[in-house]
């Protein structure tokens, strides 16, 4: 091994031929296209099998995966808002059950740092974080806060996780919208079915 290469030769059935193993930075995955929709109210993706109600207050854009590489994305509209973003990011995964937990208490650290950490102004407070089941799957709900453009704004985090998907949901929104958006997150949050 030199340069963080490995040489030989492969052989089998009598034969052979020179192999080189490289490291690489590694593939992003690229999930297929996929098809999304809303019937009823109700959204669905065919690649995920992830399932939610989308709020009235809610308009569905379009999944993508240019926002968040290696999964797709759910953008949404809020009527009647600005400065608000609502999204839930999904992806397929192979998960041990027993190893859930700690993955979902990863991603509170995983995010704070995504945001820039403290020094950018973006804490999850410890109390705003919460262990729950939603659609009969483990979750884990946090809020946190940072600093805008003039205004404190406020992100509402939920991750479901299952041995197969994930789904992360998540709105931004300024503080003083939050008693108004909340309830309609929750909503769509709270139906979710996540295989």
């Amino acid at each position: 091994m030199s340069d963080g290469t490995i040489a030989g030769t492969f052989t089998q059935h009598g034969g052979g031929f020179p192999l080189v193993l490289a490291r690489g930075a590694g593939v992003p995955r690229i999930p297929p296209d996929t098809t999304s929709e809303v019937t009823d109210g109700r959204y669905h993706n065919d690649w995920t099998g992830i399932e939610f109600t989308v709020p009235k207050k809610f308009t569905y854009i379009e999944t993508e995966t240019r926002s968040n590489p290696g999964g797709l994305q759910a953008d949404l509209a809020v009527s009647d808002t600005k400065d608000t973003r609502v999204a839930v990011w999904m992806n397929k995964r192979r998960l041990r059950a027993e190893n859930i937990p700690a993955s979902l208490t990863s991603q509170i650290p995983a995010k704070i740092q995504r945001r820039g950490g403290t020094a950018a102004g973006y804490t999850i407070p410890e109390t705003s974080v919460e262990k729950l089941e939603i659609g009969g799957q483990q979750a884990i709900r946090a809020t946190a806060y940072y600093p805008g453009p003039g205004m404190k704004m406020v992100e509402l985090l939920v991750w479901i996780s299952t041995e197969h998907s994930i789904a992360h949901f998540y709105a931004i929104m300024p503080a003083d919208e939050v008693d108004i958006l909340q309830p309609e997150f929750e909503h769509m949050v709270m139906s979710a079915q996540v295989p």
